[in-house]
């Protein structure tokens, strides 16, 4: 599993994004799971991404917050290898920075997105523009 998820980190730190030239802005879109504003708010976005020794990995993001306003909260993230086992699920908090979507998960680790109003494009440990021909690109599903 190890030599899987560093092969994985190699593909994903080598590869490119492909940008429609949209801008970020500031939040995070939300849906309201009730109409109260104190109701916990909800995001999610989906897509697959390129993976060393299967089809894909279809990643799906689930953010969660309490307040309209707040610019964090907790995530979910469950990783689907195609034609492999069972899906993964990781659990964390998540923060935006500048359109820079941070998430650290339960053992600390950090991962980062770029938040467009409709996407998130993936971003290397650096948080810089991943140079790769694959799909690096979760879209907004709910």
């Amino acid at each position: 599993m190890a030599v899987l998820l560093a092969v994985i980190a190699i593909i994903v730190g080598f590869s490119v994004y492909q940008s429609n030239h949209s801008q970020p802005t500031t939040l995070p879109p939300t849906a309201s799971t009730e109409s109260s504003p104190s109701a916990t708010l909800t995001t999610v976005y989906e897509g697959q991404l390129p993976c060393g020794d299967c089809p894909g990995i279809v990643e799906r993001i689930t953010l969660t917050k309490d307040a309209p306003e707040a610019t964090g909260g907790a995530y979910l993230q469950k990783d689907t290898y195609l034609e492999k086992g069972p899906p993964i699920e990781t659990k964390g908090q998540w923060v935006l920075h500048n359109n820079i979507l941070e998430f650290t998960n339960e053992t600390g680790d950090k991962s980062y997105f770029t938040y467009f109003p409709e996407k998130l494009v993936m971003l290397d440990q650096n948080k810089q523009k991943i140079d790769s021909p694959f799909n690096q690109t979760l879209n907004k599903v709910q």
